[in-house]
């Protein structure tokens, strides 16, 4: 069942995850978070049941030290951001061979040729540190690997900053008077929107190969809503929305003209869709 993240803490995990040195393993069942409001760093702890039968069937308990987790018991931001990380090292474990054993960096290829025969070719300095540059020995032209921040204007730290108050609510007129007042970083809402759009079909494509669990109980609803187009009168569309009611996963949203049986099915189709199975109760 493959799925988009829409759980906030899970895409502000992602979001830590992006970032170089914030998930550090300190043992074998340990590890630092960094922080994303302060300079510094939370201890995430996985545990499992003693008895090796009840290890096989029982999921791991995380803990974490952060607020969020100490106050309101839930998996915070930190604990997708670890859980993330083991999910990546399986993946890239499982899909190596004797083959690729031996490269230290994964393949690049020039933008250009697509040619796989390049070499490294200085440091470029940028406003916010330096990035490696390479050369291709076909069309001899250089480059920088784009890692999702290339040709950006405002560095990493102030563009995850502001997805992350995004998901937490905060408007986007309060988002560039925050960045104004504590990152001294003039952004306008017209440049906030586009990071937003931007980032989340990157978060999308990278979500879209996790599975998730959801329950066998599912909430569906739906809402009238008037809409007004220029020169026409105002007139009726229905909004239905799907909820699985374990994980709070929207599995489906859909908006109709009219609200027949046949209107109603395609949410419920879309849902089945997502979620790969039937649910017990609806």
């Amino acid at each position: 069942m493959i799925r988009q993240l829409n759980d906030p803490r899970e895409l502000r995990g992602v979001a830590i995850l992006s970032q170089p040195d914030t998930v550090i393993q300190t043992d074998k069942e340990q590890w630092r978070v960094k922080s994303q409001s302060k300079d510094d760093y939370y201890q995430v702890t996985r545990s499992f049941p003693n008895d090796r039968k009840e290890r096989m069937r029982s999921p791991p308990t995380w803990t974490c030290t952060c607020p969020d987790h100490t106050t309101r018991n839930v998996i915070c931001k930190h604990i997708h951001a670890v859980e993330f990380s083991l999910k990546l090292k399986g993946e890239i474990e499982e899909h190596s061979t004797a083959v690729h054993i031996e490269e230290v960096e994964p393949k690049i290829t020039c933008p250009i040729c697509k040619w796989e025969n390049v070499v490294k070719w200085g440091i470029r300095k940028v406003q916010f540190g330096t990035v490696q540059r390479y050369a291709c020995r076909n069309c001899d032209h250089k480059f920088v690997v784009d890692k999702g921040f290339c040709r950006m204007k405002n560095s990493p730290k102030t563009i995850t900053l502001t997805l992350d108050l995004y998901f937490k609510g905060v408007s986007q007129r309060k988002i560039s008077d925050h960045l104004k007042q504590f990152e001294n970083v003039s952004v306008t809402q017209p440049t906030i929107l586009s990071w937003i759009k931007k980032y989340l079909k990157l978060l999308a494509k990278y979500s879209e190969r996790y599975k998730a669990d959801v329950g066998n109980i599912w909430h569906s609803d739906e809402t009238t809503i008037f809409i007004k187009k220029e020169g026409k009168k105002k007139y009726y569309e229905w909004i239905w929305n799907i909820m699985d009611a374990k994980t709070r996963y929207l599995l489906a949203c859909e908006v109709t003209e009219s609200r027949f049986r046949e209107d109603a099915r395609k949410p419920l189709k879309k849902a089945k869709d997502a979620a790969n199975k039937v649910p017990m109760r609806l």
